[in-house]
Formats: structure tokens, C-alpha cells, sequence
């Protein structure tokens, strides 16, 4: 049951960043995970609720990425770790990303998805401003307002990340690409210090 479960997710994100929100329905999915169209609602009641769990599994895989963070030996050492682990979600799990942080609101629109999404996202977002906090105690930040920090630090990741994604920084290879992030990350840190 679990792998037809993880079969059902797996063609439901294939379908989503083939087709959008659109082109996503049940029967596509069945279709995709290989079962008939009947045999999908003994897993999911409908498209929303599939959706549901896919940005939670998504969000789920995120959080692991950010958390390699904690690893640091000191505050600026487990905020840029944290950052490193943005970066490599996003290159590693493109498809899970763009879901997460580049479809278009519309596309996430459904209303229970867009109160899970927001309540799944406030957990990363606060691993950040703990981050920030820390750095601001420990001097490496100026003292300011986390939140407002937090959501610089993470336009500039995000900003990045979404350029590679769009094939924006094509002329430049993934390891060129990773120094570049890295870069402006700590200058963005010092900037903010």
C-alpha cells in the first residue's frame, strides 16, 4: 500500500510540473502510477488532499536540508550551513522546489492547501530566524529585527536558486554556481554586520 502510495505521489508531481494545476487530475495520476482510476481514492478522496500531502512530504524533506545546519560549531557556521542546505534542496529536489516556492499562487490555491502550505512553511522560516537570532546574539549580526533579516537572507537563497532553476545561470557550471551562492552569502553577512 505504501508503495502504491508513493507511486500515486510521484506521478502527481511528474504531472504537476509537466502539466500545472491544470493538466493535474486523478485520472492522470492513476494513469501515471500505473492503477486504475477507481483504485486512487482508496489512497487520496481527491486532488486537493494529494496535493496536501505532497507539499507536506516536500516541506518534510526540506526541513532535513536546512537542518544539516545545526552540525556548526558556532552561530555564522550553522547559518551558512543552513543556507548551503537551501541551495542543495533546491538543486538536488528541482521539482519539489519549484512546487514549494516557484508556482504560481494560483497553482496552490486550493484552500486547505494554501493554510497547510503556509502553516508546513512557518516551521523552516522560524529555523531561519533562530538562526538569525543567534547570530545576533553571538555579534555576528547586527542587532535588528529577525524576522526582517530573515526575509533578506532568504530573497537573496531564494533569488539564486530560482535564477539557476529558470536556467538564468546556465553559462556557468553547478560547482561555479555553488561558489557564487556561497560568495553571497557571506557577503550578504557581512553587509548585515
Amino acid at each position: 500500500m505504501g508503495d502504491t502510495r508513493e507511486a500515486i505521489l510521484k506521478a502527481a508531481h511528474a504531472l504537476y510540473l509537466s502539466e500545472g494545476l491544470a493538466g493535474l487530475s486523478m485520472r492522470k495520476v492513476a494513469k501515471g502510477a500505473k492503477i486504475s482510476a477507481p483504485a486512487i481514492y482508496r489512497h487520496f478522496q481527491d486532488k486537493e488532499t494529494m496535493l496536501f500531502e505532497l507539499v507536506a512530504k516536500a516541506s518534510h524533506i526540506f526541513m532535513t536540508y536546512l537542518s544539516r545546519g545545526l552540525s556548526g560549531e558556532d552561530a555564522r557556521e550553522r547559518l551558512l550551513l543552513a543556507g548551503s542546505g537551501y541551495m542543495d534542496f533546491a538543486l538536488e529536489h528541482s521539482g519539489y522546489y519549484r512546487i514549494m516556492f516557484m508556482a504560481p499562487k494560483e497553482h496552490v490555491g486550493l484552500q486547505r492547501l494554501a493554510e497547510q502550505a503556509a502553516s508546513d512553511f512557518a516551521p523552516t522560516f522560524q529555523f531561519l530566524v533562530d538562526r538569525v537570532r543567534e547570530c545576533m546574539a553571538s555579534g555576528d549580526l547586527a542587532t535588528d529585527d529577525a524576522e526582517k533579516i530573515s526575509a533578506i537572507i532568504w530573497a537573496n537563497c531564494h533569488g539564486l536558486c530560482s535564477l539557476r532553476l529558470a536556467d538564468h545561470f546556465e553559462m556557468i557550471s553547478e560547482a561555479t554556481f555553488r561558489k557564487m551562492y556561497q560568495h553571497s552569502i557571506e557577503r550578504l553577512l557581512v553587509g548585515l554586520s
